[in-house]
């Protein structure tokens, strides 16, 4: 065997030395010329000998390739969804995903799908959350949500920018993905499975297919389902994209009968009252659909078995067609059949047609061929060996060196490409060499720069928080994060501020409003503070003080917006032993008036004795009358008693009134503290005044009495009057009672002092002989003398 290859081995090395030492132009000329004589020659009979078998075999090897495009078509399709479930368990098994963050899954969803072509990515758990990315027809992306923060039941849709970022909340659905088949299924067999082909609930236009996975812990406790989903709409618009000749037919069936797709314009589904209903290839519109089913059914009796790949063809309505199907599976039990349907007349005649025209030309190219190509090879060659030189001139880095071809055509063009492109390339050698140097200097001064200005926000000794424009958070210093006890995090909607860093209104369980966040409203031009927020972050509550700025740009608008924090826990809590201080001080005063009131009532005693002692007196200044002779000593006796009376009562009275006096200058003081001090003043000024007159009962004896007459407020007057003798008659169980009739007049004349002691004397007596009722003045305004009215009162006393 040996013997017989040794022949051929030393042919092959003498064409080899001859090729080596062959010219250029050689090279190009005979392996032309030879290939073209094998090619024509070749041609000519294989197109005569095939011309016989070309239909057959033709439409044979169209539908073998249909097929076999097809199942490629499914086995890379139908396992995208199986890669990308494994490749995010093995995500989740590194710790690289953390299915319980349901934003950046989203995320992570949003940018596979920009990856592989598939209709859905999500993952439900046993609560009932779910999220997921969902493909529209017209490409855009949907992020939806469940999650157990905004009520299980509840699917949250927010469309997406370039960029994967929730943009806005588009609509809120019912949905519960436990009830799926996606998710019950793979739960029920512990393992990954593919589900039943299915029409969306909400959209029974798109009919889908879904590969899921149960994921488990290392515990081996169940976690969730992780899914993917096709659209079998793709699937159809791949076969409608294959080139089939004339009226032929791709399709793809269920065991069951069912069309999974087709290269049909006829959806495989209908819509009855808005609800979707799989399509039966034996109920299609398409006639040709309809005819090859029913002719596959008659061959094996059903469509279950159909093994392998089948070829067989039918007729109907004179035309013949031929039939491939195929049957398809995968590891996950997926048994689908694929089948393709071709006309015979549709390619009959020009095939026919196209072996004579093949020969035909295969000579006149033969004989056209063999003449270009040695013109053409000595065209090409020369440039070529040219741009060769000068390619060597230029590694030796010799840039002046340039081919000199005079030519327009494309190998004139490269000669004036390389030309400038060694110009050029020296050019940007230099520069980027200048360049480079530059950008290494500007580099190192805008580090510099950003280092410093991270350096003063983190010096700063208050809390900093920085949102951008759009109201994500941008930046936190080092003090911001360990009072808020977090950093800013990114893709934060500005409702969910307050409750992502836990601020609430001081001392209640409300979470403080969006609308009122400093940091907001300075985002809206405005500069404010406030200090009735709280933190509460590892179980202590923090009280700050918020100043909230918005930082313009060049052009006047809001950039950013500052927030600047600091802790008031401390200052909080002096306020509050201050209050507690004051309450203990107005405690203190209340005793203190308690301790005057019983002084008054002790002066209170004392003016009955003064009153009884004026009783007294007039008794003594009548039996003076009718003893004249003792009467001198006994008034002079009295006066002296009197005098020495009103020198001890004044000394401790003039005390009570200047100490009620000092005291009602401290402002601190309850408005209810404030009246007792002037009841206390007012009677006082009263006891004051009846010394005054029990000086004058000398006068009064001696018939040297005077009425000093003013103008005063009688109103006032008795009011005063109510004022004093009310606590007298409390403290007996008595009702004090003033009654003005309506016409009495405000202001009269006469010796107010007199008046006030007159009245003051009736009713302390009605007061002191009444055990039980009431004592009342009547004011009213009588007759006077001449047929003048003057004002008049009246005492009574009831039981």
């Amino acid at each position: 065997m040996l013997s017989k290859l040794q022949p051929v081995k030393s042919f092959n090395r003498l064409v080899g030395k001859v090729y080596a030492k062959m010219p250029l132009r050689y090279v190009l000329i005979v392996p032309f010329i030879l290939q073209i004589c094998g090619a024509v020659g070749l041609v000519g009979y294989l197109s005569y000998q095939n011309g016989q078998k070309a239909v057959k075999e033709l439409a044979t090897q169209l539908e073998n390739e249909i097929c076999d495009r097809i199942e490629q078509h499914l086995d890379s399709y139908l396992t995208t969804p199986n890669q990308i479930n494994q490749i995010n368990l093995d995500a989740v098994e590194l710790g690289l995903l953390n299915l319980s963050d349901f934003q950046t899954t989203g995320n992570y969803f949003w940018k596979q799908m920009q990856v592989f072509n598939i209709g859905y990515n999500s993952f439900a758990n046993p609560k009932g959350e779910f999220i997921g990315v969902e493909r529209l027809d017209n490409g855009k992306l949907l992020i939806n949500e469940v999650s157990e923060k905004r009520g299980i039941g509840k699917l949250y849709v927010y469309p997406t920018d370039n960029q994967g970022n929730r943009r806005h909340l588009q609509e809120v659905k019912n949905y519960d993905p436990r009830s799926e088949a996606w998710y019950t299924d793979p739960v029920k067999v512990g393992k990954r499975v593919w589900s039943q082909i299915y029409q969306w609930e909400d959209k029974p236009e798109i009919l889908s297919i879904s590969s899921s996975y149960p994921v488990y812990d290392k515990n081996r406790k169940f976690v969730g389902v992780i899914s993917v989903d096709l659209l079998l709409s793709q699937i159809g618009k791949f076969l409608a994209k294959l080139k089939i000749k004339g009226s032929g037919k791709t399709f793809i069936l269920e065991r069951s009968g069912y069309i999974v797709a087709s290269s049909t314009s006829e959806p495989p589904y209908t819509i009855v009252n808005g609800k979707g209903k799989r399509l039966s290839a034996l109920n299609s519109q398409n006639s040709l659909i309809k005819l090859t089913t029913q002719s596959l059914i008659e061959r094996f009796g059903s469509l279950k078995f159909v093994v392998g790949k089948q070829q067989l063809s039918f007729t109907a309505d004179g035309m013949r067609y031929f039939v491939q199907v195929k049957s398809w599976k995968d590891e996950l039990g997926l048994d689908w059949l694929i089948v393709a349907v071709i006309p015979e007349g549709e390619f009959m005649e020009q095939i026919n047609a196209n072996t004579r025209i093949t020969i035909l030309l295969c000579i006149v190219a033969f004989l056209v061929a063999t003449r270009i190509g040695i013109l053409t090879a000595r065209w090409v060659i020369k440039p070529i060996l040219q741009l060769n030189r000068s390619a060597k001139k230029i590694a030796q880095g010799e840039w002046e060196e340039t081919p000199d071809i005079q030519r327009s055509d494309e190998l004139g063009e490269l000669a004036k490409s390389f030309a400038t492109m060694a110009k050029q390339l020296q050019a940007s050698f230099s520069a980027l060499e200048a360049k480079n140097a530059q950008m290494q200097v500007l580099n190192e001064a805008l580090s510099h720069n950003q280092s410093q200005l991270t350096q003063f926000l983190e010096a700063i000794p208050v809390g900093v928080f920085i949102i951008d424009a759009e109201g994500e958070p941008y930046y936190t210093n080092q003090i911001g994060q360990q009072i808020l006890g977090q950093g800013a995090i990114a893709e934060v909607k500005v409702e969910e501020l307050s409750e992502i860093y836990q601020a609430y209104l001081a001392g209640t369980n409300q979470l403080y409003p969006s609308d009122r966040l400093p940091i907001l409203r300075a985002l809206l031009g405005e500069s404010i503070r406030v200090d009735d927020m709280e933190i509460r972050c590892c179980g202590n509550i923090t009280r700050i003080e918020v100043l909230g700025k918005p930082i313009y740009d060049e052009s006047g608008n809001v950039a950013f917006a500052i927030a600047t924090f600091f802790d008031i826990t401390q200052r909080k809590q002096t306020e509050k032993l201050l209050a507690e201080y004051n309450r203990t001080l107005e405690a203190q005063v209340k005793k203190r008036t308690e301790e005057f009131q019983q002084v008054i009532e002790q002066l209170q005693t004392t003016q009955k004795e003064l009153i009884e002692s004026q009783k007294i007196a007039a008794q003594e200044q009548q039996a003076a009358v009718r003893e004249a002779a003792r009467s001198a000593a006994a008034n002079l006796a009295k006066s002296e008693f009197l005098a020495n009376m009103s020198h001890e009562l004044r000394t401790p009275l003039n005390a009570i009134l200047g100490f009620t006096q000092v005291m009602s200058r401290d402002y601190s003081l309850s408005s209810e503290h404030q009246e007792n001090l002037a009841i206390i003043n007012r009677a006082g000024e009263h006891l004051l005044k009846l010394i005054n007159d029990i000086l004058e009962m000398s006068k009064i004896e001696a018939g040297k009495i005077t009425l000093n007459c003013s103008s005063f407020d009688l109103i006032h007057l008795l009011k005063n009057l109510e004022e004093m003798l009310h606590l007298r008659a409390a403290s007996k169980n008595l009702e004090l009672v003033f009654e003005y009739a309506p016409d009495i007049p405000k202001y009269i004349e006469t010796d107010e002092n007199k008046l006030c002691q007159v009245l003051l004397n009736l009713l302390g007596n009605a007061i002191k002989f009444t055990d039980r009722g009431r004592v009342t003045l009547r004011v009213r305004l009588g007759a006077g003398e001449q047929g003048s009215r003057g004002a008049g009162e009246q005492g009574s006393r009831r039981e």
